[in-house]
């Protein structure tokens, strides 16, 4: 029902909460943390996209100016553990892995991180980078989702017997009989490539521990609290021994959730070198974490109205190299979100969480549910061109009615 009048905030205008901050240039971001003492980070990264790692000999760089700490991922072992998983895909019958700060044995993406260091400033880190010699054995990589569910694909994770993740199925009634009877079946292939979110402001991270042990971390991040929980596993500390200070976010779109290698890396640096440490992602870096790859192949059932009768959909989505990062479960929701706001009686969906030799995925908005509705809208479009009839007028003859609601999609009855 129709408010009788509108509400008051319609057409007014509405002061910004702490708008004044953003406009006058005095919002804190996380580049903006000076301490004193303060060192800054640089990570070095894999060229290859697959491969074992034979060495990595770090101390070259320690000879470089300004350079006061070198680590690589050998020595991280021991000074900080495994990363838990934003979400893990055990928690909803998937396969995981365990991933650390730093590579061990084996790179599995173009950019996975190796070692790192930690210089008096920005420069003199990055240029010691060029240092540190690691011997890289080239393996075969895996790039596209269907060469990666091929039985002879290479094997991102060795210990897996192929490259899936998690098989995703939700399906009511009889669309094997419904598609063979319907009076006009349709079938295509929507891909959806791969793409990067660009906030304003890169991610980036200050640490510095305090005399009595407790860590202060200042962080662009998303998920403060949680990333404060997981710092505490991976450093074997108290959690009420961190405080986690999320900056001003600059752009965040799903980038910047936690999971992330640097979170945990600089943390371990600062305590190494007895200094507050600052690590900022530079453009290029921030391009290298990638997501919302998918391929939809559909089957469509209608009749001469355009009522859809049936839907089969079968999506793979290319997921990178997993991570810790949350973004995998994006191909997850794209199966739980069909058949969005539609009435669909047969419906059959899965979605295959395929792992490949790229970077993983991170979140992204819509995480899932634009996949669903570019693959469904697309139908509709085609059935509309196919039957002459104006596309809006499909969308409103297939839609769940309003006296119908509260509805249960499928998804949510085999939930």
């Amino acid at each position: 029902m129709l408010p009788s009048a509108p509400a008051p905030h319609v057409g007014a205008r509405v002061r910004r909460k702490q708008g004044d901050l953003v406009l006058s240039g005095r919002g804190l971001y996380v580049d903006d943390v000076t301490l004193p003492g303060m060192l800054y980070a640089a990570v070095l990264r894999s060229p290859y996209a697959h491969a074992r790692i034979v060495s990595v000999d770090a101390g070259p760089a320690l000879r470089c100016p300004g350079v006061r700490f070198a680590l690589t991922g050998e020595d991280a072992l021991g000074l900080v553990g495994p990363i838990p998983p934003f979400y893990d895909p055990a928690a909803v019958g998937g396969r995981t892995a365990e991933f650390r700060c730093l590579a061990v044995g084996k790179v599995v993406y173009a950019g996975e991180p190796v070692a790192a260091v930690a210089a008096d400033s920005r420069g003199d880190a990055e240029a010691a980078l060029e240092a540190i010699a690691v011997d890289y054995e080239p393996l075969a990589p895996v790039l596209d989702v269907d060469e990666a569910l091929r039985d002879d694909a290479p094997r991102i994770f060795e210990d897996w017997d192929d490259n899936v993740v998690m098989r995703v199925p939700f399906a009511q009634g009889d669309v094997d009989r419904v598609l063979r009877e319907a009076p006009h079946v349709l079938e295509d292939e929507v891909r959806i490539q791969r793409y990067q979110t660009a906030p304003m402001e890169t991610r980036g991270y200050v640490a510095t521990w305090g005399p009595d042990g407790r860590l202060t971390l200042y962080a662009s991040a998303q998920n403060p609290h949680p990333l404060r929980s997981n710092l505490a596993r991976m450093l074997d500390i108290a959690e009420s021994d961190i405080r986690v200070v999320a900056t001003r976010l600059g752009g965040g779109f799903g980038h910047k959730f936690h999971g992330f290698a640097e979170e945990p890396l600089v943390c371990v640096l600062s305590r190494a070198v007895g200094a507050p440490v600052k690590w900022i992602e530079s453009r290029a870096e921030s391009l290298l974490v990638g997501g919302r790859e998918y391929v939809h192949r559909f089957v469509v059932g209608y009749d001469d109205d355009g009522r859809i009768l049936a839907v089969r959909d079968r999506i793979a989505g290319n997921v990178g190299a997993l991570g810790a990062i949350g973004g995998w479960a994006m191909a997850y929701v794209a199966a739980l979100a069909f058949p969005g706001p539609y009435k669909i009686e047969h419906c059959d969906v899965e979605s295959t969480v395929v792992v490949t030799n790229k970077a993983p995925w991170n979140g992204a908005r819509g995480y899932g549910k634009e996949s669903a509705a570019l693959a469904m809208e697309r139908m509709v479009e085609m059935i509309a061109e196919h039957r002459d009839i104006d596309p809006a007028e499909v969308r409103r003859r297939n839609f769940v009615p309003p006296d119908e609601f509260p509805y249960t999609t499928v998804s949510k009855r085999l939930d």
